[in-house]
């Protein structure tokens, strides 16, 4: 699963090349304190915990990028990379994952409040909790034993070892429900993700 920690960092990096870049602007241009207040305010938003605001400053400053990139200052490849490395970002706090405030609360058949950035805080009706390996099946119960046979795993990994029983998509469904039962953690998006055992 995504660390918002892990987010912020990585919004940091991309405001610290911001900064690098508008170095080589033209003096007192305006640009250059416009792109470096939004890069700043996207990576406080994301520390805070304000995925809306943040998804909402990546597509202005993205917009400026364009405005910057058609002056010529800098070479184009540039823009490229940062333009791609804020779009990552917004997807990855676009699709952060809702987030169960305590396991243990759950298994106590407590009411268990959900909190995420596009959805309210309200309480779930208490459900009848029953034991891990009741709820999967023998697919799901395969992924757990590779992935406790290895650290971590890609799906482009796992699809070999059920390819003539499963569709990538009936998987990914598998994978999708393992993570969301806390079973296994997920860290990175699309392609990229690793799964490894909870």
């Amino acid at each position: 699963m995504i660390e918002s920690q892990d987010i912020s960092w990585r919004a940091l990096n991309l405001s610290l090349a911001v900064y690098r870049l508008t170095d080589r602007f033209p003096a007192g241009e305006i640009l250059i304190s416009q792109l470096r207040e939004l890069a700043n305010g996207i990576g406080g938003d994301l520390v805070v915990g304000e995925y809306q605001n943040a998804a909402k400053k990546i597509d202005r400053l993205i917009c400026y990028f364009k405005i910057a990139q058609a002056q010529d200052w800098v070479r184009r490849i540039n823009w490229l990379i940062l333009t791609n490395g804020y779009d990552l970002l917004k997807q990855e706090v676009i699709f952060k994952p809702v987030v169960v405030e305590s396991r243990v609360e759950a298994r106590k058949g407590t009411s268990v409040h959900y909190m995420s950035h596009n959805i309210q805080e309200g309480e779930k009706p208490a459900r009848k909790v029953t034991a891990a390996s009741d709820r999967l099946n023998a697919r799901q119960r395969e992924i757990l034993q590779a992935l406790k046979n290895r650290p971590a795993m890609k799906m482009s990994e796992l699809f070999p070892l059920f390819k003539p029983g499963a569709s990538e998509r009936t998987l990914r469904n598998d994978l999708h429900s393992l993570v969301a039962q806390g079973l296994i953690k997920k860290q990175g998006i699309n392609k990229n993700a690793l799964y490894e055992a909870g």
